[in-house]
């Protein structure tokens, strides 16, 4: 059955669904990522190396 312009909405919460699950692994894989350079930037951070020339 169409409803408003033409659309079927019997699907609208099936694509609000997958926007959804999209956005949320999206935010996900970046704050894992985000996590990952932190742990890396603090870990180089704890090591100094000094390099002097006589």
């Amino acid at each position: 059955m169409s409803g408003w312009l033409g659309l079927d909405w019997g699907n609208v919460p099936t694509w609000i669904g997958t926007i959804v699950t999209s956005s949320s692994f999206t935010v996900a894989a970046l704050s894992y990522r985000r996590s990952v350079l932190d742990k890396e930037r603090a870990q180089a951070s704890s090591i100094a190396a000094w390099v002097g020339m006589k």
